[in-house]
This record gives structure tokens, sequence and C-alpha cells, in this order.
């Protein structure tokens, strides 16, 4: 089987280097890639349309050859960049049996019908998508529309969240999938007893989006003086959590993955405070969630979209600085037991790459 993923992915050692490379979609990516590699031929066409922040194109180009990863750039011409992109595109369809979009780019428009045209299997995975109602502009109206006109064009799609169905055509043969996690990473994992001080973590984008700012908006209302405030991660609010003036919050930058692994194994509880209230939360799943899982921690988290499912594995709130402050002021360290740990890693056990991965094609 020979399988086309069209993405917007690099290596690994980018996420450290490349500020605007967003961690947790280019981990979705590259588990995915690895995840097909096990039983397919696998090529990868990727866009980068982000700022590279310095690093050099024909580095990235290097090491993406040596990962069997094609790279289109954007550079200063959005509209020649989309042309290079189908051109190479088109070529590689028809070398594919399958052809796997990571969302819906506007390079990439216009493959769910190219792919029934050579009588190809076309699958998109869909994290996340702001409707047309919710856009400010007509620009972001239009890209919107036109994105949902595209995604009806796949023959199946793989959602990560139930919501996303509302956009699609019942012909359409679709599945929801909660994220994925490499379980391999968690095996060294072990139960750990709370100490004196609690070390309450957060890892990801710092942007209102994955609410870092409700997170330390709670800081003012939070009593309890037991507890560490473990922040790591890039984005536009980093300036914001550096000036943070709380002793008990130890912002650690961008860590690599393996001092985020560290930095995880030695939490008491992992907290995700996204942002309920913004709209472009109501269609996505916080890939965080499956990795917090499998640690088998105390988890405190807003409720996002499919919640419902992890009802009695997290401690669920409200989207608001008060009700974040209220659960780790309120949180029993009593509850933080072995019990919890084997429940937690049963219920993400069965999201395993190599298992999940058989349902999107």
């Amino acid at each position: 089987m020979r399988i086309l993923v069209c993405g917007s992915c690099m290596p690994q050692q980018f996420e450290y280097k490349i500020r605007d490379l967003a961690a947790a979609s280019n981990q979705y990516h590259l588990n995915m890639i690895n995840a097909l590699k096990e039983f397919s031929e696998v090529k990868v066409l990727s866009y980068i349309g982000m700022n590279l922040n310095g690093v050099p194109e024909d580095e990235i180009e290097i090491v993406c050859k040596n990962e069997n990863i094609e790279c289109v750039f954007k550079r200063d011409n959005p509209l020649k960049a989309f042309f290079e992109y189908q051109h190479r595109m088109k070529e590689l369809v028809k070398w594919a049996d399958i052809i796997i979009t990571y969302n819906v780019q506007y390079v990439w428009f216009g493959i769910g019908r190219l792919a029934k045209k050579y009588g190809k299997k076309s699958v998109l995975v869909w994290a996340d998508h702001t409707p047309v109602s919710e856009k400010k502009n007509i620009v972001g109206k239009l890209y919107a529309y036109l994105s949902e006109i595209n995604a009806r064009q796949y023959q199946k799609v793989v959602a990560l969240s139930p919501s996303m169905s509302s956009y699609l055509s019942s012909n359409q043969e679709y599945v929801v999938s909660h994220g994925c996690v490499d379980f391999v990473q968690f095996e060294n994992y072990r139960y750990k007893e709370p100490e004196h001080t609690i070390n309450i973590m957060f890892s990801g984008l710092l942007a209102p989006v994955t609410g870092v700012d409700l997170l330390i908006n709670a800081l003012p209302h939070i009593k309890r003086n037991d507890i560490r405030i473990i922040i790591t991660g890039k984005g536009p609010l980093e300036k914001e959590v550096r000036s943070v003036n709380d002793n008990r919050v130890d912002y650690k930058g961008f860590v690599t993955r393996d001092q985020y692994h560290e930095l995880l194994s030695e939490a008491d509880v992992l907290i995700n405070p996204r942002n309920m209230t913004m709209a472009e939360n109501q269609n996505n799943f916080p890939s965080k969630m499956l990795e917090y899982l499998a640690t088998g921690k105390y988890i405190i988290s807003t409720r996002y979209s499919g919640w419902e499912d992890y009802v009695g594995y997290c401690d669920f709130i409200d989207s608001t600085p008060e009700m974040i402050a209220m659960a780790i002021d309120g949180f029993d360290v009593s509850a933080i037991t072995n019990e919890l740990y084997v429940r937690n890693r049963e219920m993400a056990a069965p999201h395993v790459w190599s298992k999940e991965i058989k349902r999107f094609i």
C-alpha cells in the first residue's frame, strides 16, 4: 500500500529551533507518519508556511530529505507556493493508493476531487475548524467557507471532535478519534507519591487558545502555598508568562521532548486550562489529554469537546480563572493514588497509534 501524506511538518529537532512551529501539531504529524510506515510505503509532501526564525531553508530540506519529507516553502509568495505544491501533489496522487491530509490548507484545496478523478481514496484528518460565522473579516469568512467545501470532497474524514460532523455530507465516511498517544514514551512512568510541595504542570502553546492566560489570572485567587506551578512552552504570551511575579510559578521555557518527559514524571497534577469560550476550541480535542492520561497523574481540565467520555478520569471545571483557582485550592492530595495511576493509564492505552491508525484508512 502506498500512502501520500499532505501536511505541514518537519523533523522533531526543528520544534526547538523554529518558534512558530507548533510542537503538538508537529508531533501528531510525525507520529501518524511513523504509524503508517509500519505497514505502508509513505511519502510526505510538507507545506512550510510559517516564519523560519532564521533557520536556513537548505538545512531544513537536507534533514527532511533524509526522513523522506519533501518540502514546499511559502517564502514571500503564497500564490507561487500554491501552484508549486499543487503541481507536485498531482504527480504524487498518481503514485499513491491513499491520500491523507492533516487539516484543510489552501495549498491542497481540491485534493479530494483530484483523488476521485484518479480512483484513489482520500482521507482528511480534521483537527480543528473555526466556522464562517465566527470569522471577523471577509477574507477569513471566505477561507472558512472554502475549507468546508473542500472538507466535503473527501471520501473519509477522521475528526478529533464529534462536532465536526455538522460540516460534512451525509454520504461521507466519518470516524471520531480523540487523538492518539505513543504509549512507548510512557512505559517507564511509575506511580509517584506526592511530597510536601505539590508540582502542578502545564505544557503547551503559550496563547489564549490554550488558556495559559486563564491559569496566570487564577494565581491571585489561589490561596494554597504548598504548590509549584511548572509551565513549559512557547508562543505569543511567553513575555507575560516570564513576567509573572509569583514565587509559586516556575517557567522552564520551551523544553526538549526528553526534558518534557522528565518534568511530567516528577509532576503530581497536570492541568489543561484550555479556554472553551473561544470559538476555535469548539471543534478540536486537546492533544495533550491522552498524554496526560498515559502518565497516570491527577488531571484538572476545562470541559473540552468530548469531555463526557472522560468523566471519572479528570477533574472537570469551567473556563474561568476563579474555577481554576478553586480546583487547585480544593483538590485533595489523598486523591493522588496508585488506583488513579492505573485507571488513567488504562484509559489511554487503547488509543495507541499502532491500533488507532487502522481506523484512519
